[in-house]
């Protein structure tokens, strides 16, 4: 599906043309599920940079950072986990897409006992998800986006290889 970019306008800018090198202009034509809430999906655990690069065809640069959107992701071979941010740019405008990777708790980019513990423990209020982990643990992703006990039962049989888990 296509990504749309969004303008980005400086901070402090005033009075700018609506109009811009991205508007009404696909810039990426991407195997992955590219949402308007500017996430990326259907990436699935244990890809590399390599692998998520070789799904996205743009004309725009494309860079790839850890989740402080300040640590370059370089290695052709590092994986990439929810948070991590892919940033599209032409012309001076930006546009910076998160990955979320269903199940993928701890955006290292694997799905595993570790993701599992912090689900149960944040269903059980001893721990908190928050932006994009938050939305990796709708694992069952049932409409209403709550995270429950479902969304762990989910999760322990995709582990155990008796279930699967929807990346879209």
């Amino acid at each position: 599906l296509p990504l749309y970019a969004k303008l980005i306008v400086p901070v402090g800018v005033t009075g700018y043309e609506t109009t811009s090198p991205w508007n009404g202009f696909t810039i990426i034509q991407s195997i992955y599920n590219c949402r308007a809430d500017n996430t990326i999906c259907n990436i699935g655990a244990g890809k590399t940079l390599s692998e998520l690069l070789s799904g996205i065809n743009t004309n725009a640069t494309v860079s790839v950072t850890s989740e402080d959107g300040i640590t370059a992701i370089t290695d052709s071979n590092a994986k990439i986990g929810t948070g991590t941010k892919i940033s599209f740019s032409k012309s001076g405008y930006s546009s910076i897409s998160i990955v979320i990777i269903y199940g993928d708790l701890d955006g290292n980019g694997d799905i595993n006992a570790v993701d599992l513990l912090a689900l149960k423990k944040m269903i059980l209020k001893q721990n908190t998800l928050s932006d994009a982990y938050l939305t990796a643990a709708n694992v069952n992703g049932d409409a209403n986006n709550l995270v429950d006990s479902i969304d762990l039962l989910t999760l322990k049989k995709f582990i155990l290889k008796i279930g699967t888990i929807n990346q879209n």
